[in-house]
């Protein structure tokens, strides 16, 4: 007898009823938690994670306490997260565990898909911390009464979906832009502005405080999209309700039109073909030497990524140094040769791990990886070097910089070119972050796979070249000329013991290294690939915690409350205050203040020395053989 009718799905294969609208957002949020869970199970990650969480965490407790105590400050910090929303993606790569191009085959239209890849956004640590700021919001409504505090809620949600659609189109129009030369050059410009005016935010206050322009500073922070839940809330606590719905609906347009761009690039994405490649001429170079070094400047000339980042250096530089020109100090200007140069080291920090597994030529090459390290750092100094002592002597000449000035800026300038190159290609081989191949990137290009290790690596760079670079001042300021002479001996003394460093490292440990950059991990004891009675160095959550909560505390007590203002008090009564500890107290006491954070400093460095090398020590020591049978 024969059976009629369609025949039925096995039951792992049913579809269920309106998985095109419902289901695939609640399929990607478990997709999101499914892979946090993972990340949380990573000892490195997890640590990462929870770090900056907490960190979050504390800043936006802090945004709710000062919008309900000053609602002009909390206006100005949730202006500050909207900024970070905005730049924060841009300098990190941005979090797309979840790419639209993974999902172009399941039929899904750009609404529906950019409505599910936005909702399974939500999951995570920075939305979260977000949802936490924008409680400011609730803050100011709960003196209204009851009804104020309803809008004031519905107010911070719009917010947050603000904060989230805002973030995604930045990151969507950036995308397209680095597709293009020019693009590339003024996003990263754009860029470097952007993190330059939090780093010099002193200057921009200093000018609107000289210029009494508080009230229009709290004015333009309730008229930016930043601030306009915090106006609904303060309209509907004095009884305005017209501003205030008014201000909730603005709200929802924005995330409503943001949200509709968005799923345009994302159309963009999904569909765009790639652009044919016109040939270029042949290189031409003698030696192995002279063509590595061709070829890397050549594909980080055409890697717009790199262009990208490249512009964002400089950019900030640029910025950094000349935003103090709003209270006319002119000072800061020959600096920024130096700033470029140690913004530079930073972007070129993890040059393995986003050259991904073409790391396994050099290996299978005889000689090959020596050469290649050596023409990286060829690269990076005729990439930056030439640039920065341009940069340097044409602002020295615009500022009219006296001459007592000019043994520091060459110094500054010796020192953080050698050691930028020795701690990027040490950086690159020790600390390398594994990130998507370059053929396997998506539609996005600034979505490299990276993760916020990549982010504590630059930043650990940044850190080890400013040190590296501080004797040579220290030189400058009690020999002259000397210092100048210390900052060549120091930047070729570092430049060749890391460099001697990172090729030991890729000698013995290459294949371990092309293990991590292929699968996300290194090979564990045993394992195909392992180095034999060597274990890598792997920190639990614990000893991590020790360790870099005592190397950053070491730092900020170290320099910036230490050795800077011992450097200030030297020179005679200090005119800028700013955040030093040992300039706001009592003359008698700056000294000791000043003795007090060096010696604890210096202390937590030891700290955390001392128990990163237990953790490298127990990972050196011979690895107890298992049993077959075992």
């Amino acid at each position: 007898m024969a059976l009629t009718g369609a025949p039925t799905a096995p039951p792992h294969e049913q579809v269920p009823d309106g998985a095109g609208r419902v289901g695939a957002p609640a399929v990607m949020v478990r997709m999101r938690v499914a892979l946090l869970r993972h990340a949380l199970r990573d000892t490195d990650r997890a640590f990462w994670i929870w770090f900056a969480g907490g960190c979050g965490l504390l800043l936006a407790l802090g945004t709710v306490v000062a919008c309900a105590l000053d609602p002009d400050l909390g206006a100005a910090l949730l202006a500050a997260w909207m900024l970070g929303w905005v730049v924060g993606p841009l300098v990190s790569g941005g979090d797309e565990a979840l790419r639209a191009e993974m999902f172009v085959a399941t039929g899904l239209s750009r609404w529906r898909l950019g409505w599910a890849l936005l909702t399974s956004s939500v999951v995570g640590v920075a939305p979260v911390v977000s949802a936490v700021a924008v409680l400011g919001v609730v803050a100011v409504g709960v003196r209204g009464g009851v009804l104020a505090t309803l809008l004031a809620v519905v107010a911070a949600a719009a917010q947050l979906a603000v904060l989230l659609t805002v973030s995604r189109v930045a990151v969507g129009v950036v995308g397209v832009l680095v597709r293009y030369r020019a693009g590339a050059v003024l996003a990263g410009a754009v860029t470097g502005l952007a993190l330059a005016l939090p780093s010099q935010g002193w200057a921009l206050v200093a000018a609107l405080a000289a210029r009494d322009a508080t009230q229009a500073l709290a004015v333009a922070t309730r008229v930016a999209p930043s601030g306009w839940g915090l106006a609904a809330a303060e309209a509907a606590g004095r009884g305005d309700w017209a501003l205030a719905v008014g201000a909730v609906v603005a709200l929802l347009a924005l995330a409503a039109s943001t949200f509709a761009l968005w799923c345009v690039l994302l159309q963009g994405r999904t569909t765009r073909r790639a652009a044919a490649i016109r040939p270029r001429r042949l290189l031409s170079a003698r030696g192995p030497a002279g063509a590595t070094v061709r070829a890397h400047l050549r594909s980080s000339a055409r890697d717009l990524v790199q262009v990208n980042r490249f512009a964002f250096a400089l950019a900030y530089g640029l910025f950094f140094c000349a935003l103090p020109l709003l209270v006319g100090w002119t000072g800061m200007l020959p600096w920024a040769g130096a700033v470029f140069v140690v913004m530079a080291a930073m972007v070129w920090s993890n040059q393995y791990g986003r050259d991904g597994t073409a790391l396994w030529l050099q290996l299978v090459t005889p000689g090959a990886r020596r050469i290649d390290l050596l023409a990286r750092q060829g690269t990076f100094l005729l990439a930056t070097g030439p640039l920065a002592l341009v940069l340097t002597a044409g602002l020295v000449a615009a500022a009219g910089t006296p001459a007592s000035t000019w043994p520091y800026l060459a110094a500054a300038l010796a020192a953080a070119l050698g050691a930028g190159t020795g701690v990027t290609a040490a950086m690159s081989v020790l600390a390398a972050v594994p990130t998507t191949d370059p053929h396997r990137r998506g539609g996005d290009v600034l979505a490299s796979g990276g993760d916020a290790r990549e982010t504590g690596t630059t930043y650990l760079t940044m850190a080890l070249v400013v040190g590296l670079t501080l004797p040579a001042l220290l030189v400058a300021r009690l020999a002259g000329w000397w210092g100048a002479v210390a900052g060549v001996a120091t930047g070729a003394l570092c430049c060749y013991l890391l460099t001697r460093v990172a090729l030991r490292h890729l000698d013995e440990q290459g294949v371990e290294l092309l293990a991590l950059l292929r699968h996300g991990r290194r090979p564990t004891v045993g394992a195909p690939g392992a180095v034999p009675g060597r274990r890598p160095v792997e920190l639990t959550g614990r000893e991590q915690s020790v360790v870099l909560g005592a190397g950053i505390l070491g730092t900020l007590m170290l320099f910036p409350q230490g050795i800077v203002p011992a450097v200030v008090l030297r020179g005679g009564d200090p005119t800028t205050r700013s955040w030093f500890l040992a300039l706001h107290v009592p003359a008698a006491w700056a000294w000791p203040v000043v003795t007090v954070m060096i010696t604890l400093g210096a202390t937590l460095y030891c700290v955390s020395v001392w128990w990163y090398r237990r953790a490298a020590t127990a990972a050196r020591s011979p690895a107890v053989p298992v049993p077959a049978d075992a």
